[in-house]
């Protein structure tokens, strides 16, 4: 429970307590033991905490690439202010529902091959929007595993390319 002590000074502090009973050989309390922390401490953290959040969530926004990270499902956990932008905000929904890649892609794709030896992998792919638009892309992706390195999310990070093959197409016709 959050409690305020006061100290012999007088001084007022906010506290967070926590107590726990302590049995005898007969399984009577015997003892109550009672630990408490101040929460000026707790409540410094949090607001740190919370500004590193922003500044991350700030940086994630401003890489200019499309970034998505997938559950071991691959579903989309989390994704960058771009890729909601021109895809929209599928959290929870299949990344290859989202943008499907070409046919002979699905199972080669950097992502299964990170879901499969958890390494990190990068190809070049033609994958489809929902609106049907084709993109061609540059596809990197980075296991994120636990400290015991089981693999628990992929990140992925992305490229159009698509203007650049134009361009090469237009200038091999050209000769």
């Amino acid at each position: 429970t959050r409690a305020v002590v006061r100290y012999v000074s007088g001084a007022r502090v906010p506290v967070i307590v926590h107590t726990a009973p302590i049995f005898n050989d007969d399984g009577e309390v015997e003892l109550v033991l009672e630990v408490f922390v101040g929460t000026k401490e707790i409540d410094r953290l949090s607001d740190e905490i919370k500004n590193t959040q922003q500044r991350y969530r700030q940086l994630f926004d401003a890489v200019p690439s499309y970034i998505a990270v997938l559950d071991r499902k691959l579903r989309i956990s989390g994704a960058n202010r771009r890729f909601k932008d021109d895809f929209g905000d599928h959290i929870s929904r299949a990344f290859f529902n989202v943008l499907k890649p070409a046919a002979s892609q699905h199972k080669n794709s950097p992502i299964h091959q990170t879901l499969n030896d958890g390494l990190p992998h990068h190809s070049e792919m033609v994958l489809i929007a929902q609106n049907g638009i084709q993109y061609n892309i540059i596809a990197w992706t980075s296991p994120i595993k636990t400290a015991a390195g089981k693999l628990i999310q992929i990140l992925v990070i992305f490229l159009d390319i698509t203007e650049l093959r134009r361009l090469q197409d237009n200038l091999s016709s050209l000769g």
